[in-house]
């Protein structure tokens, strides 16, 4: 076990969904991107009680380079990413951005008794248009991913907020957020992910050089 300080450091909290991968917690709307994120202090993160969600929420540090923006008041803080997705990852983002928002809407306001196609016809086809673009930029980027990277991730596991031991894991990966995702499930394999340890919770730290 290693003790780490967490001066300057902030948090997010994550749950892992079975359809759309990693979800990011705000108190406003609940799990969604890490875009609307709420970003926590270690003393935020302490305070804020766990959300009920399918998967056991999870703390996660952003990376040390991350440059977060302090709100007015004293909510949590905000921040983009400082290392931006390259164009073609980018596009496929917006892409998927613009066919949930959509996708949303139709859900929201489409009566049961409706058809999408019928309840309004230029949001339907937009959204499938958007979709068949979608599946087609997706399939561009699997079959040429970008190089991965190696990364360094520490796992710490802590009881209450307690940080009670640390596991490091190397892993190769597109970017930190897949880099953190294959250190959690390493991580699933670690004695000290005992869910008989109260209030259990993991963070992962980029600790790459």
């Amino acid at each position: 076990m290693t003790g780490i300080s967490t001066a300057e450091r902030h948090y997010v909290l994550t749950i892992r969904d079975k359809e759309d991968g990693l979800l990011f917690w705000n108190n406003e709307d609940g799990f969604g991107s890490l875009e609307s994120a709420d970003i926590y202090s270690d003393a935020e993160a302490r305070e804020q009680s766990m959300p009920i969600a399918c998967d056991r929420p999870e703390w996660l540090v952003l990376p040390a380079n991350w440059p977060p923006a302090q709100q007015d008041g004293d909510g949590p803080v905000s921040g983009n990413d400082a290392s931006p997705p390259d164009p073609a990852r980018a596009r496929v983002a917006a892409l998927d951005t613009a066919f949930h928002a959509l996708s949303d809407y139709i859900c929201e306001h489409c009566p049961e008794d409706e058809h999408f196609e019928d309840f309004d016809p230029e949001i339907d086809t937009m959204r499938s248009e958007i979709e068949d673009i979608l599946r087609v930029e997706t399939e561009m980027l699997a079959a040429n991913p970008p190089r991965p990277t190696r990364f360094v991730v520490e796992i710490q596991f802590l009881s209450a907020f307690e940080l009670f031991a640390t596991e490091t894991y190397t892993v190769e990966a597109i970017d930190w957020p897949a880099a953190k995702c294959l250190a959690f499930a390493l991580a699933d394999d670690s004695p000290y992910n005992n869910g008989q340890i109260p209030d259990l919770t993991r963070r992962a730290i980029d600790h790459t050089p």
